[in-house]
């Protein structure tokens, strides 16, 4: 059990880094560094009154993405995917009252798989 969870752990580790590098590269790091406080800051306290300040912070961080398309085209792609995936969630009532998977937890919604693919 303690090696899954040293696995997950570096998993998120090295997923963090690239994306950071990959919006680094892309000329989105600061727009990335604010939305990822903010939305970490909702999470792990619970307050409502971040919900919206993550909410305009991500919607930056896409129009930042979006002024780089070539770059940021598979990132848009994933973020456009889980954000629909939100949508139907609360569509149909599951996204407050379900907690994530316990492998998932750990993960920042709106950038999980914004890796490059090979």
């Amino acid at each position: 059990m303690g090696n899954k969870m040293t696995q997950v752990l570096s998993y998120y580790h090295t997923e963090r880094g690239l994306v950071k590098t990959r919006m680094e590269e892309g000329g989105c790091l600061r727009k990335f560094d604010s939305a990822r406080y903010w939305c970490e800051k909702r999470q792990s306290t619970g307050a409502g009154s971040d919900v919206r300040t993550c909410m305009g912070k991500t919607a930056r961080l896409r129009e930042c993405m979006q002024c780089n398309e070539a770059h940021f085209r598979t990132c848009i792609r994933d973020m456009d995917k889980g954000l629909k995936h939100d949508d139907n969630a609360l569509r149909i009532g599951w996204l407050y009252t379900t907690p994530p998977p316990e492998d998932q937890r750990w993960k920042w919604r709106w950038w999980t798989g914004m890796i490059i693919r090979p």
